[in-house]
C-alpha cells in the first residue's frame, strides 16, 4: 500500500517561512542567552525578539530562504530520479530514503555554495563565506523540511485514507491504483485480485495482509474470500440458510453470512453518519 508524499507542500510559502524560522531558532536562543546576565532568559525574550527579527530574521532572509529553496527543489528532483513517491515503511526502506535525502542535500549545498562564491567574488567578500555553517544549515533544513512533509502527508491520509494507492499487476507491469477506485478484493484458487468497477487486476498480497493495510471503517471482509468497499455496497437481501446476497455497484453478487451482514449494516450506517457530518 502506498501513501503518497505531498511534494507540493515544499513550495508552499508559509511552509518555507516556517522552516526558515526553525532554522534560525538556535541563533535566537543563543542571542537571548548572552543577554540573560542581568535579567532571566524568559524576561529577555520580548526584547530579543524585536532585535532578532530585524537583525537576523529579515537581514539574512534572502540567502537563507534561497538555501531552503535549493534543498527543497533538489529533493523534488531527486524524488523523480530515485522514485521517492511514497512513505518508507520498513527499516531498509527508511535507510535508503535517508541516504537519498542526504545525497540530494549535498548536491543542493554544493550548488548553493557555488552561487554564493560567485556573488562573494564580485563583492570581494569571499572570506565571509563559512562552508561548514552552510552545510550544517542545509542538513537541518533537509531533515526538518522533508520529514515535516512526511508528517503532514500522514495527517492527510489519516483524515482521508481512501487516497492511498496500491500496486497491481497491469498489462505493462506494476501500476498503482487509488484505493477509492476499488470495489472489492477477491481470492480465486491460489491467486488474489483487486476489482474496480470494470477492471480486475492481480495483486501480490493475501487477504489477511490487505485487511491490515486498509481502513476498517471503509473495507470489510464479508466471507473467507472477499473484502468489499463498504461504499460500493448497493444492496443486500436474504437468500437461504441464514445467508445473504450482497450486491455491489458493479452488479457483482457475493454471499455473506447473517453475522457478517449485521456487522456490514453497522459499518454502512456509521459511514453515512460520517459523510453527513462533512
Amino acid at each position: 500500500m502506498q501513501k503518497k508524499i505531498q511534494h507540493s507542500i515544499l513550495r508552499n510559502p508559509i511552509y518555507i517561512l516556517g522552516c526558515y524560522s526553525i532554522l534560525l531558532l538556535p541563533e535566537f536562543i543563543n542571542s537571548c542567552s548572552h543577554k540573560a546576565i542581568v535579567t532571566s532568559f524568559w524576561n529577555n525574550i520580548p526584547l530579543c525578539s524585536k532585535e532578532f527579527v530585524f537583525a537576523q530574521f529579515l537581514g539574512n532572509s534572502i540567502w537563507s530562504i534561497l538555501l531552503l529553496v535549493f534543498v527543497f527543489e533538489s529533493f523534488k528532483i531527486a524524488s523523480r530520479y530515485f522514485k521517492i513517491t511514497s512513505f518508507p515503511t520498513k527499516i531498509k526502506e527508511w535507510l535508503l530514503f535517508e541516504l537519498k535525502l542526504v545525497l540530494s542535500s549535498v548536491i543542493a549545498f554544493l550548488s548553493y555554495l557555488l552561487i554564493a562564491y560567485i556573488f562573494a567574488w564580485f563583492n570581494k567578500s569571499i572570506e565571509e563565506i563559512d562552508p561548514f555553517s552552510i552545510f550544517y544549515k542545509a542538513m537541518v533544513v533537509a531533515f526538518v523540511g522533508v520529514h515535516g512533509i512526511i508528517f503532514l502527508s500522514h495527517l492527510k491520509f489519516v483524515k482521508n485514507p481512501l487516497i492511498q494507492k496500491i500496486d497491481v499487476e497491469g498489462p505493462l507491469g506494476k501500476m498503482p491504483i487509488t484505493v477509492n477506485e476499488i470495489v472489492y478484493f477477491e481470492k480465486i484458487e491460489r491467486y488474489y485480485y483487486v476489482n474496480s468497477a470494470d477492471v480486475s487486476y492481480k495483486i501480490n498480497y493475501n487477504l489477511s495482509d490487505i485487511e491490515k493495510m486498509l481502513d476498517k471503517a471503509h473495507f470489510f471482509r464479508i466471507n473467507r474470500t472477499v473484502i468489499v468497499n463498504v461504499e460500493a455496497v448497493e444492496s443486500y437481501s436474504r437468500w437461504e440458510n441464514e445467508k445473504y446476497i450482497v450486491t455491489l455497484i458493479n452488479k457483482k453478487e457475493l454471499v455473506a453470512t447473517r453475522k457478517r451482514i449485521v456487522e456490514l449494516k453497522d459499518l454502512i450506517k456509521n459511514l453515512k453518519k460520517r459523510i453527513d457530518l462533512y
